[in-house]
C-alpha cells in the first residue's frame, strides 16, 4: 500500500459518509412532504383531526419524532385546510429542522347533515356510496316462455 493511498482512503471514507447522511436527510424531506400531502387530502375529506394524524403517521412511519398541526381544527365546506409537519434530523454536529406544509380545499359533502363527517355516508348526491342492487326478475332462457 502506497503513502498516497493512506492519505486518500480516509478522505474518501469521510466523503462517502457525508454523502450517505445527505441522502438520508433528502429522503426524510421527501417523506415529510408526501406525508403532509396525504394529511391535507384526508383533512379535506374528514372532520376529525385524529384521522389526519393517523394518515400522516401511516404515510411516513420512519419519522418517529414528527410534530403535526392541522388548521383550522373545525372546518366546513370550501374552507382551506393546512397540514404542517416538522421533524429534526442531525448530520454530524449540525441539526436540521425539516418542515413541510400542504393545503387542500375541504370537500362540500364533509359537513353535510347525516354524513358523520365522511363524504361517502350520505343518503343522496353523487357521493352517496354503495347502493343496493335493484330487484331484478329472473330472465327466462331464450326459446322458453317467460
Amino acid at each position: 500500500m502506497s503513502l498516497e493511498t493512506l492519505f486518500v482512503l480516509p478522505v474518501l471514507a469521510m466523503l462517502t459518509l457525508g454523502l450517505l447522511g445527505t441522502v438520508t436527510i433528502l429522503r426524510d424531506v421527501l417523506l415529510l412532504h408526501e406525508a403532509t400531502r396525504v394529511g391535507a387530502r384526508v383533512a379535506a375529506t374528514t372532520v376529525e383531526d385524529a384521522t389526519v394524524h393517523a394518515a400522516v403517521r401511516t404515510a411516513a412511519p420512519e419519522l418517529e419524532d414528527l410534530s403535526l398541526q392541522v388548521s383550522p381544527s373545525a372546518r366546513g365546506s370550501g374552507d382551506v385546510v393546512t397540514v404542517s409537519a416538522a421533524v429534526s434530523r442531525s448530520l454530524g454536529p449540525t441539526t436540521f429542522r425539516l418542515r413541510a406544509r400542504a393545503h387542500a380545499r375541504v370537500e362540500p359533502i364533509v359537513d353535510a347533515p347525516g354524513t358523520d363527517g365522511h363524504p361517502w355516508w350520505s343518503g343522496a348526491g353523487p357521493n352517496a356510496g354503495p347502493r343496493p342492487a335493484p330487484d331484478l326478475a329472473p330472465v327466462a332462457p331464450p326459446g322458453e316462455p317467460p
